[in-house]
């Protein structure tokens, strides 16, 4: 596999993207936080003119495109890590918004659980419940950084696990028949420092990229992006690095992660967190790579 870097731009100040079409033209979904108090975050998007590739730099940031959480829900600080996905449920193709969430701020290992947002026509819908929480040990009781394809007739589950200040977390994977129930097949899928995994079907074969992120040590010169591709659900060979935290980029010098990506023919455009810290604050932002690839 090679990958050729066309070119790689800061985008604007949010987090937690997630790239989707809608309406004849491209769109993203960001996290916002609102209350810092509560560490609630919401939702707003920011979409490019029609018939605009998706590697364009028009993008118009909107306002909120979902309604903010209870104070009292299961899922009190609001969207946290959001993920588009369509797919079939109960004989209908729906479209939804996965996201992690708490009923209370406390730092950033959780605990957490996975719910989703679904589009009813006109607006996205909150789940009432979560549908994904912690079962197994070697997930400390958290889960979070939920990344889901629909493939083959089921809604297939990455998401990092074990978030701890005194371990290494890892990606877990688990699959439904609708994405509400019935999860089995959960399992350690990655465990080499990886924060988030997601897998994109480009029609005949599937990237994966993946991103590691430390969760207390500096970022060293193997963490950032990284791209792997096969032809079946699985079976993916050794990844190369897309994005490296450390190669002298000031607005990701901090930390890479939640990558989002679009493949279109050889060309795969990521989507991802970029951090500057100043003093307390994460200097959070919205980067983009673009990348010729084979």
């Amino acid at each position: 596999m090679r990958a050729r870097l066309l070119d790689k731009t800061r985008l604007f100040d949010g987090a937690d993207v997630t790239v989707l079409r809608s309406d004849d033209r491209w769109c993203l979904i960001m996290g916002e936080l609102v209350d810092p108090a509560v560490h609630r975050i919401d939702l707003r998007a920011a979409h490019l003119p029609r018939g605009a590739a998706v590697d364009s730099l028009e993008w118009t940031v909107d306002g909120p495109c979902a309604s903010p959480t209870p104070a009292n829900g299961w899922d009190a600080t609001g969207y946290h890590c959001v993920s588009h996905v369509r797919g079939r449920s109960g004989g209908q193709s729906v479209e939804r918004l996965y996201y992690a969430s708490s009923a209370a701020a406390t730092d950033i290992t959780g605990p957490y659980s996975i719910g989703f947002l679904e589009w009813d026509g006109s607006g996205w819908v909150r789940h009432p419940a979560p549908v994904f929480t912690a079962t197994e040990p070697w997930e400390l009781g958290t889960v979070a950084e939920p990344n889901l394809l629909y493939h083959d007739g089921r809604w297939r589950l990455w998401y990092c696990a074990g978030l701890s200040v005194g371990s290494t977390q890892v990606i877990g994977y688990a699959e439904s028949p609708d994405g509400v129930t019935g999860w089995t097949g959960r399992r350690i899928f990655a465990a080499d420092g990886e924060f988030d995994a997601v897998v994109v079907d480009c029609g005949g074969a599937f990237d994966l990229v993946t991103a590691k992120h430390p969760l207390t040590a500096a970022p060293g010169a193997g963490d950032g992006v990284w791209w792997s591709r096969a032809d079946e659900v699985g079976d993916w060979p050794a990844p190369v690095q897309l994005v490296s935290t450390t190669d002298g980029t000031p607005w990701h010098r901090d930390g890479v992660w939640k990558p989002s990506a679009v493949r279109e023919g050889d060309d795969l455009v990521v989507f991802f967190n970029g951090s500057r810290r100043e003093g307390y604050s994460p200097g959070l932002s919205v980067g983009r790579a673009h990348y010729r690839v084979g």
